[in-house]
């Protein structure tokens, strides 16, 4: 089974996680439609938020979280973290969020280190760019914050050209 973690804060955008969630749910079931013998998922998705409490969305629901004290073992055997979007439209909507998600930014720092894959969306892909880990790499973001993108993280070569980029570890998808 491969176990897929989704950073996130409070404000994060709940389309975004919930549509993470089902995608990964419809693979679940379409395998075990499809293969007679599947006894287990293909895939396991869990949300990690940096107290351990349930994220309040943008839209002010509250999204269920892996409780804190099993969220650093379920983070060691994940096989891919994404990294939540939220509403941000301008620098300070982006810096409200960034200070709501630093307690992961240690986490994924460590979890680089692993070379599993890390995925943002989105707004999200800011906050990757924000963590550093993007720095040299190539990227892209979503249209209405390519500008803020650039002017705050100049070390990513943004690739306004691509709707989803790859290099390394680090995949970035924006619209």
């Amino acid at each position: 089974m491969k176990r897929i973690v989704i950073l996130a804060a409070d404000n994060a955008v709940a389309g975004g996680i919930i549509s993470f969630m089902d995608v990964f749910s419809f693979c679940n079931t379409y395998w075990k439609v499809t293969q007679a013998n599947a006894e287990e998922d293909l895939f396991e998705c869990k949300i990690i938020s940096p107290n351990g409490e349930p994220i309040s969305s943008d839209y002010g629901l509250s999204l269920p979280v892996l409780a804190h004290a099993d969220a650093e073992h379920y983070l060691s055997h994940a096989d891919a973290v994404v990294v939540a979007a939220s509403t941000i439209t301008n620098r300070q909507q982006l810096d409200s969020y960034l200070k709501a998600f630093s307690p992961h930014m240690p986490t994924l720092h460590q979890f680089a280190k692993t070379g599993r894959p890390i995925a943002a969306y989105c707004a999200g892909t800011l906050v990757l760019a924000a963590s550093g880990l993007l720095d040299g790499r190539s990227a892209t973001c979503v249209w209405w914050l390519a500008e803020l993108f650039k002017r705050k993280f100049p070390k990513v070569n943004l690739c306004m050209d691509h709707l989803v980029m790859n290099d390394g570890q680090m995949y970035t998808a924006g619209a």
